[in-house]
């Protein structure tokens, strides 16, 4: 998957619309944070319930904060 920059990405943009409709998946950036990505129709930008929900899972495993007690957080905030 290839970066580039948003001005770079709008004097280049033909060229990089030719690799994304070969199949290559594009990542624009401003300021070096990703901002969009180009990809081909149909390659999967639009998913079924069923990949949304495995994809939150998956990030769901990998920001564990461990045990938090929901109770105590409510009450430190209680004058």
């Amino acid at each position: 998957m290839a970066t580039i920059g948003v001005f770079e990405a709008k004097a280049r943009l033909s060229e990089l619309i030719d690799q994304a409709s070969s199949g290559k998946k594009i990542i624009i950036t401003r300021h070096g944070l990703p901002v969009a990505e180009l990809v081909p129709v149909g390659s999967g930008a639009l998913r079924s319930r069923g990949q949304v929900m495995e994809h939150i899972l998956e990030l769901r495993a990998k920001c564990r904060t461990g045990k938090v007690d929901l109770r105590a957080l409510i009450e430190e905030g209680r004058p």
